[in-house]
């Protein structure tokens, strides 16, 4: 097959085979690399088995996530089925175990919070992988997380063809419903299963032993008996234990490992070959994971009477998937592992050890992919709120006076354009989870202004005139209508919408926990998503980059006092636009969810200002 070609790319050498398919590697005219599933010959005439082929694939390329393994395109090669899918250099779990790797807590902390973002991802669009092992969790040179192997996936709308009678899956690693029921599985399956892989992270040893006990026995204690944690510390399991409910009812919202542990700022060492060249470990690792003791079987099925009844193996029944990886980071909630160029040199990234909270999915917050790279935009329900805040006290002089701290959003840090307080009605909009990241910048763009560089560090050095070309150009890309956010939504979400629970920071009291500034930045800005979110999940609305808004700056006007102004778009003109949430740079009363700035519309403010965008 050496030299065959596959929608522009060239195979160049195998990989590796497995017991359904052999993977190659190839690269396209411009070397973009490329690795290639085929396949087997005496499976392409099995109808069920090509079907869940292209399944794979179709379900694996409508996917855009940092922490799912990308596909690019689907076809045949000399008339064998074929995915063209993202190259990967690094390991998955199971080679590393195999290999004696030991992991860190970090290590494993990190990989728990991105198969968490990954899964909820998702789950969210109706996708239910069914098939989460070690060795479908691919680590790559940067230590970060790669989601493989969608080949028995479940989706919503259309199922995986799952053959009546037969439980898809890897054994070891099912849910209780999976081996009982597994036409009626849905997202909470992979909760478990995941739980299960880390519980063989954690004690190095599976979950039960395949080589002495049999299918129905194995089967039979996954329904029926408590997993064995022994082995697993403390603070795991208790965070893992509610997962590992039989009934799925009692299972929690996949969420980050939120308990705090502290941790010093420093560089992080890649994990595996970092070499350009691809090793020969590396292309090794390209090979998908076939081994019959544990692949994905028909193994019987689940009688309520007499528990299972076992059937004959079907040796076609599964077919191991692909892989897949994607250009966004929405989520991630873990740090990169990056240099941060300041002023022509480079400096470790600082750390934040806060706990991450990852709040639950809206089902009307929109995910949006333009060239590869995805955002998220969270919904916003309409509501009313007191926009402002204000001192209630001259601050200095003779004439100074007591506070009258029972009129809204009192705050003795307030300035006098924050007031007077008063109350504004919103209709419900979308926010972005976090500013623009540099990522989407150079999608739309073509280019990176920012002086703090990194992929999922936000735009910085941005004019108010640029960000709205830039938004103009996304919505040609796009169709869509993103603008800037007002003043007054830009405030209303900041403060948590109609959850908001009164914080003079967006999302708490403690700028530590919330936001990159002067105190804790180390005069640079941070990859976003790395503090805790506000009540709406929105990331680094205070600190890390100030933000523009589309309103003009003034006073607030003595209409503004009038209860219940519906949808407020600011000055009709003016001079300056306005800027909110501090940056890297300010001081923590900069940062105040009321405060407000102002710049020219031409201004770049050096290294400060980005953007958030509104739908």
């Amino acid at each position: 097959m050496k030299g065959k070609t596959i929608n522009g790319y060239t195979l160049q050498h195998l990989l590796g085979t497995g017991g359904m398919a052999e993977v190659w590697y190839a690269e396209n005219r411009i070397r973009k690399k490329a690795a290639v599933k085929l396949l087997l010959p005496r499976f392409c005439a099995d109808e069920s088995i090509v079907s869940r082929f292209q399944n794979e694939a179709e379900v694996m390329v409508e996917l855009e996530h940092p922490n799912i393994r990308q596909v690019y395109d689907y076809g045949d090669v000399e008339g064998r089925p074929a995915i063209v899918m993202e190259y990967l250099e690094g390991d998955d779990l199971k080679s590393m175990m195999k290999k004696g790797y030991a992991f860190s807590d970090d290590e494993l902390r990190r990989w728990w919070n991105q198969m968490a973002d990954a899964l909820n991802y998702t789950h969210q669009i109706g996708i239910v992988h069914r098939d989460i092992k070690p060795s479908n969790i691919f680590i790559d040179t940067h230590g970060n997380v790669r989601l493989l192997d969608f080949g028995i996936a479940k989706n919503n709308e259309g199922g995986s063809g799952t053959q009546t009678g037969s439980t898809l899956g890897t054994r070891i690693y099912m849910s209780p419903e999976q081996v009982k029921d597994p036409k009626r599985v849905d997202y909470r399956t992979d909760l478990y299963s995941l739980a299960v892989t880390f519980v063989h992270l954690l004690t190095g040893k599976a979950p039960y032993d395949s080589t002495t006990s049999s299918d129905f026995e194995i089967q039979l204690n996954i329904v029926t008996k408590p997993l064995d944690l022994d082995g697993v510390p403390a603070d795991w399991r208790a965070f893992l234990e509610p997962y590992l409910e039989k009934d799925p009812d009692k299972r929690p919202a996949l969420t980050d490992f939120t308990e705090e542990k502290p941790s010093e700022p420093t560089m992080e060492e890649p994990v595996g070959p970092s070499s350009e060249q691809p090793s020969e470990e590396n292309l090794e690792s390209q090979e998908e994971d076939f081994e019959t003791d544990e692949d994905a079987t028909a193994m019987g099925t689940w009688d309520p009477v007499f528990g299972f009844r076992q059937t004959a193996q079907d040796d076609h029944a599964a077919v191991s998937g692909s892989t897949r990886k994607t250009t966004l980071k929405p989520p991630q909630s873990v740090l990169e592992t990056e240099e941060t160029v300041v002023e022509g040199g480079s400096a470790p990234k600082a750390t934040s050890s806060q706990p991450k909270v990852r709040p639950p999915f809206n089902p009307q917050d929109l995910r949006i992919q333009v060239n590869g790279v995805s955002f998220l935009m969270k919904a916003v329900p309409g509501g009313t709120f007191w926009m402002g805040a204000h001192a209630n006290y001259v601050k200095s002089g003779l004439f100074s006076k007591e506070p009258d701290t029972s009129v809204p959003n009192f705050d003795a840090s307030a300035e006098s354009d924050e007031a007077p307080v008063h109350q504004v009605t919103l209709s419900g909009f979308h926010l972005g989870e976090t500013p623009v990241t540099q990522a989407l910048w150079k999608t739309v763009m073509g280019d990176n202004p920012s002086a703090f560089t990194g992929d999922n560090r936000p735009v910085e050095q941005v004019n108010w005139d640029e960000c709205r070309s830039f938004i103009e150009r996304l919505n040609q890309l796009t169709g869509k209508n993103f603008r800037l956010p007002t003043e007054a939504e830009w405030e209303y979400a900041a403060r948590g919408g109609t959850q908001g629970k009164g914080f003079v920071f967006s999302g708490s009291d403690n700028i530590g926990k919330v936001a990159w500034c002067l105190n804790n930045s180390e005069s640079m800005t941070h990859p976003v998503k790395e503090m805790l979110p506000n009540e709406l999940g929105l990331y680094d609305m205070s600190g890390n980059v100030r933000e523009w808004c589309q309103d003009w700056y003034d006073d607030y006007a003595e209409e503004d006092q009038e209860e219940g102004q519906l949808d407020p778009q600011g000055p009709e003109d003016g001079l300056f636009k306005v800027v909110r949430g501090g940056g890297w740079y300010d001081a923590p009363t900069r940062c105040r969810v009321s405060a407000r700035e102002c710049l020219a519309s031409d201004i770049k403010f050096n290294k400060m200002v980005g953007l958030r965008l509104a739908l």
